[in-house]
């Protein structure tokens, strides 16, 4: 269940990602990046996180059925930070999750009517 996925996420920030087993790779993208959606297709699809950081974007909408560009965006950025963290010139972004900055930092900053777009889309960045 969640706590399960918690701790394998927990037990995975040490390890490399090319070394993560499926059931990691389940838990990051469902927990870690709020998108629980796509589990399926991806436990159906992805066996190892080596095979999750050689994905293209042709194997992310067939493969994983992300056809919203949005969230395919997301999930290559994600990607593309574990990929190449040595490329990545904000690595606090990682941080954030889409649920606050729809829910919290747009309306603080007077922006709240376009909270439900940044929601669909799952904007964290």
């Amino acid at each position: 269940g969640y706590a399960e996925k918690l701790r394998l996420l927990r037990e995975a920030g040490s390890v490399p990602r090319e070394r993560w087993r499926a059931p990691t790779v389940l838990a990051w993208l469902e927990i870690a990046l709020g998108m629980p959606q796509y589990g399926p297709r991806c436990a159906e699809n992805v066996k190892s996180g080596k095979v999750l950081l050689e994905l293209s974007d042709l194997e992310l909408e067939c493969g994983l059925g992300i056809t919203h560009p949005m969230h395919r965006k997301k999930l290559r950025l994600a990607i593309e930070e574990h990929r190449h963290p040595t490329l990545v010139r904000y690595p606090c972004i990682a941080q954030l999750g889409h649920t606050w900055v729809s829910s919290e930092w747009l309306p603080d900053l007077g922006l709240a009517q376009y909270s439900e777009n940044f929601a669909t889309n799952m904007v964290d960045a």
